[in-house]
């Protein structure tokens, strides 16, 4: 006892500087009843916020802090960060109480990197600084990016929502969202909070995409409200989903291709789609070459022809759809065999020959097949030569008759016909075409009118012919008509003997040789009735008998 008065009485006013020195500066581990349950050390990234839990106790025999001047103060490299009106928790006992000394950051800067420490001040002598723990807090350049989201697949055509999530859950300025990227779109920011008080930031960007925007890139940046403005971003690479875009190459150009007639052909179907699909080439309804997934397929023709040159399809097929395209090729050949036509449009044989008439007009015309279109030149008879399809020659003159040539020429060849023209006999009269068709129409008149006289005239002689015929018809059958002729050996031949009363008969006789009449013509019209002649006259009787019958 007396070593404790004695030590008392000795060291007392030494003893009180320590405890004073120690009370404003002791940690809790030196008294008991103080403490203080914190991170030691935590890290954070510029511009975001940190929540930094802490508990502590104190002894309420120093005093408390429930008066209205008590403070919960943090402190940062000796500098006030924070002071506010403690937070009390329940009881340990009567005499701990326990306190909540949890803390934010926001906005973090360069600044709120170091070590901090907890000290509270109350009633009576309550002053306590929490130096056993400090906790430090290390601050670095922002790191974390934005999260780019979407609920549902990006299909061409079809509109989409985005978003865009801020990193850190913080109670501090909003940072600004902004979206990079080639669309027409509409942007919409928005914070959710939590019952802590923290809110996360993020925005949302609807638009409508199309084929262009597969595999381009969408960014989110984000940009806060600390000192420097430290920025964030991230970008997403779009996976449009579309159907088939189908283009065709031909020899590895996207135009038409003309070939050579006989050579062959390389083909390429190229698609754009996505997901990929089927390819398939088809002519005339067969296919020709397919496979189950792909982005190109080729096909080799060859010996292509102009006359059977089919049209050749690529089609394409995905789970968005189907596209085809065609592929016209274009088959080159020199010229065939020309054909000549005249004015008529008449085709002309090769090699034959065609009458014109001197100082008329000559008109010919040359006409061929080929690929690409030939050009025609004319080889006249008199050298010179003409070019263009049609050749007319006016007022034919002798120099213009002879072997006209056509000859046909393309970039892969040429061909030729020829044809000679020669003189026509009959030159009709100058004149025009309705003098002409005049005369012919005046000859084919007069023709008409000298049949019909013909025809008349045989009418006529018909007609009296039968007019005599009934006359001759009033004798009996065969009745003899008798008719007397004196002849005279001495009546020259051919002589007339006529008498008023006697028959007119023109005959011919030969005396000398004694041969029958050769010939005789007998005239009625002046016959008068006869009386039988006598049988006893003179000389000879030379009759004839004429014979009707009926």
């Amino acid at each position: 006892m007396m070593l404790g008065q004695c030590w008392c009485q000795n060291y007392c006013p030494a003893v009180f500087i320590i405890l004073f020195l120690s009370w404003e500066g002791l940690n809790g581990e030196l008294l008991p009843g103080f403490s203080i349950q914190v991170t030691k050390e935590l890290t954070v990234q510029r511009g975001l916020c940190v929540y930094i839990p802490c508990r502590f106790t104190y002894e309420t025999q120093h005093g408390n802090l429930v008066s209205a001047d008590s403070k919960m103060i943090w402190k940062i490299n000796g500098k006030v960060y924070l002071s506010s009106k403690p937070v009390l928790l329940n009881s340990l006992d009567k005499k701990i109480k326990q306190g909540d000394c949890s803390f934010k950051i926001s906005n973090v800067s360069m600044e709120n990197q170091g070590n901090y420490y907890f000290r509270i001040e109350g009633t009576d002598k309550l002053q306590w600084n929490y130096e056993d723990i400090k906790p430090y807090v290390s601050v670095k350049e922002l790191t974390d990016k934005p999260q780019i989201s979407s609920d549902e697949t990006l299909i061409a055509s079809k509109e989409v929502t985005l978003t865009c999530t801020a990193p850190g859950r913080c109670a501090g300025t909003a940072p600004i969202i902004t979206w990079e990227g080639n669309l027409s779109n509409r942007t919409v920011a928005y914070n959710m909070t939590y019952t802590d008080g923290n809110s996360t930031y993020y925005s949302n960007i609807t638009f409508t995409p199309s084929y262009k925007d597969n595999s381009t890139s969408l960014k989110c940046k984000v940009t806060y409200q600390s000192p420097g403005f430290p920025t964030t971003s991230d970008k997403m690479t779009l996976n449009v989903e579309y159907p088939p875009l189908v283009n065709i190459q031909i020899e590895g150009k996207n135009t038409s291709v003309a070939v050579l007639e006989g050579r062959s052909v390389f083909l390429q179907c190229i698609v754009n789609s996505n997901p990929a699909g089927d390819i398939t080439w088809m002519a005339n309804s067969k296919v020709l070459n397919s496979t189950k997934s792909g982005n190109s397929l080729s096909l080799l023709i060859q010996n292509v022809s102009s006359s059977a040159n089919p049209t050749y399809t690529c089609s394409s097929n995905n789970t968005h759809g189907n596209n085809r395209a065609d592929a016209h090729i274009t088959v080159d050949y020199p010229p065939r065999r020309p054909a000549i036509y005249d004015s008529n449009d008449n085709s002309l044989q090769d090699n034959s020959t065609q009458e014109v008439v001197q100082g008329s007009t000559l008109s010919l015309e040359c006409r061929v097949e080929s690929s690409p279109s030939a050009s025609f030149k004319w080889l006249k008879p008199n050298k010179t030569v003409s070019e263009g399809m049609k050749l007319i020659v006016t007022s034919l003159s002798e120099s213009d008759y002879g072997l006209y040539i056509c000859n046909a020429t393309n970039k892969y060849g040429n061909s030729s016909i020829s044809i000679n023209i020669i003189h026509k006999n009959y030159v009709p009269k100058e004149g025009n075409t309705a003098s002409i068709i005049g005369g012919i129409f005046g000859g084919v008149l007069i023709l008409l009118i000298f049949i019909l006289a013909v025809l008349f005239t045989i009418y006529i002689l018909k007609k009296r012919r039968f007019d005599k015929d009934k006359i001759v018809k009033s004798p009996p059958v065969a009745e003899v008509i008798y008719n007397n002729t004196q002849p005279s050996e001495h009546t020259p031949q051919g002589n007339q003997t006529t008498t008023e009363e006697s028959l007119y008969v023109n005959y011919g006789h030969d005396v000398n040789s004694g041969n029958e009449v050769n010939y005789v013509t007998i005239d009625f019209s002046k016959l008068k009735p006869k009386t039988l002649p006598d049988e006893q006259a003179n000389g000879d009787i030379l009759y004839s008998e004429i014979i009707r019958h009926k």
